[in-house]
């Protein structure tokens, strides 16, 4: 049995529990018609460190291998028809196109008013204060880097995916 913790549109979290069966196989709960995924993967940023530059964000060397093993896990495991998912690797994880394929998914012309949307990133992240979640943010492929401890510039922060830009995508 895997535990998957939801956050809803109104900060309420529930734990959706996923059964294995015969070790080789999750049970898809009926009441989901569809289940639309996306998947982020960042371990390259447009702004990227080097040996000899130290200004830019780490390179990162799990995150395309973790969206992919949760894009087979879907489509083996028959928990989601292989259209229904938009993997977005590196220079395809841009700011812009991250929220327009939000802005798609929460159109209901596109995505039936049972059917499930899940949302995974793997990549760098900011949180500026862990008592307010208002503060969390998302980097984006293109999100303009700034070292820690630095005031952040708005230009800066607004290169990034706040948990506002979120919220307004997905309500």
């Amino acid at each position: 049995r895997i535990d998957v913790d939801c956050i809803d549109t109104f900060g309420h979290k529930t734990s959706v529990p996923l059964t294995l069966q015969n070790r080789d196989r999750i049970s898809k709960p009926e009441f989901y018609p569809r289940t639309h995924v996306v998947l982020v993967g960042i371990d390259r940023y447009q702004e990227e460190s080097s040996e000899k530059n130290h200004t830019g964000w780490q390179p990162l060397r799990q995150a395309i291998k973790d969206v992919e093993a949760l894009r087979d896990l879907f489509v083996q495991q028959k928990l989601s028809d292989p259209n229904d998912i938009t993997l977005l690797i590196n220079e395809q994880a841009t700011r812009s196109r991250v929220l327009k394929i939000l802005d798609y998914l929460m159109n209901e012309d596109n995505v039936g008013a049972n059917d499930r949307v899940v949302i995974f990133f793997a990549g760098h992240t900011y949180v500026g204060n862990f008592d307010d979640p208002s503060t969390a943010h998302l980097i984006p492929y293109d999100g303009k880097y700034q070292p820690d401890g630095k005031p952040i510039p708005s230009d800066v922060r607004g290169s990034w995916i706040s948990r506002n830009d979120l919220m307004a995508s997905i309500q």
